[in-house]
Formats: C-alpha cells, structure tokens, sequence
C-alpha cells in the first residue's frame, strides 16, 4: 500500500511537469532557419537572424511584411496558453500597419472555430515585449492548435521595421476529468500489479 501512495504521490507531482513542455518544433530559430515553421505569406521577408536575439543565438526577423504559422495536435476540452516575444522598432513617419501574435483552433476540415489574437501593434518601440495569450479552452471540434505571427502593411503604405519574433512557447493542460482519468488507470493498473504479487 505504501508503494501505492509513494507512486500516486510521485504521478502528481510530475504531471505538472509532463503537462508543460513546449509544444513548438523550433520556437526560438535556434536551428539558424525557420524550420518546422510555414509560411503564411511573404515568407521571402522572413529569415532567422542572429543581430537581434531575446535569448539564445537566433530570433525571427521581419523585414517588412509576412506571417509564418505552425500547427500542433490539439485536444478539444484542453487549456492551451501561448507566450512569444516581440521587438518592434522605430520608423519615421506614420503608415497603416499592424502586428500581432495569436492562436487558432482549427477542426478536422481546417476550419478555424477559435481564435484569440494579440495586437502587438502598440508595443513599445526598442525592447522586446511579451505577448501571452493566457489559458484558452480548445472548443469541441479541435483537432489543431495553429501558432501564428506576424507583421502587415495595407499598399502603398510600408510597415514598421524590421520586427523581431522570439522564444514561443506553447503548452497545454489536460481538463482536470482527464488527468483524473489518467491517474485512475495508471494508480488501477499499479494496484493490479501488488495484488498478483501477493
């Protein structure tokens, strides 16, 4: 019984861990290129570059307009929260454009049926900020979380930049019925085991 307890004890405490592991293939272009990343469009403007990182060697610089988007298996029902960070700099003039980082959730025919986007457009210039989504519930259908960013200009106008994306990090967290479930039946199949000992 006490090995029982040791491992039901042992299973909470690493769940948390298990549950929290970045999500992303190459999230902070470390690779020295955008792979696992697609272009969403302009991808000609976009490249890894090592002149301004916000951790590492590598950050995703935009040199003028383009989005890039990755997708990872998701789970309807399941918290995911998205952070990345942001440098913007300063351009004389003004001109209409904008820049954001968000999450969509996509079902089975590529629809998108959530979407929670953030408008990085006024972050401050000269620094990299960060931008988090917070915990957004998967709705029913999900069968994909799309991760994208980008920067945008509407012609003949120009956008900031350059604009530097750094350091995604998405995770996800189990509803708690499954987490629940899951331990029911490694802590049931665990008790099997000390019975048949006996």
């Amino acid at each position: 019984m006490k090995k029982l307890l040791i491992l039901v004890i042992a299973l909470l405490l690493v769940s948390p861990a298990l549950v929290s592991a970045n999500m992303l293939v190459n999230p902070g272009f470390e690779t020295g290129d955008v792979s696992g990343w697609t272009e969403d469009w302009n991808i000609a403007n976009q490249y890894a570059s090592t002149s301004n990182p916000h951790n590492g060697t590598y950050a995703l610089r935009n040199a003028n307009d383009g989005g890039m988007y990755q997708d990872v298996d998701a789970t309807a029902g399941w918290q995911y929260q998205l952070t990345g960070y942001e440098y913007i700099g300063i351009k004389g003039g003004t001109s209409a454009w904008g820049s954001f980082v968000g999450l969509q959730f996509l079902d089975a025919s590529d629809n998108v049926i959530g979407d929670t986007e953030i408008d990085t457009t006024a972050f401050t210039p000269l620094s990299y900020q960060l931008a988090d989504t917070g915990l957004v519930t998967a709705p029913t259908g999900t069968i994909t979380a799309r991760v994208r960013f980008g920067t945008w200009a509407n012609t003949p106008y120009d956008p900031l930049n350059p604009t530097d994306f750094d350091d995604f990090d998405l995770t996800a967290v189990p509803e708690p019925s499954s987490l629940m479930l899951l331990l029911t039946g490694i802590t049931g199949i665990f008790g099997l085991g000390l019975k048949r000992k006996k």
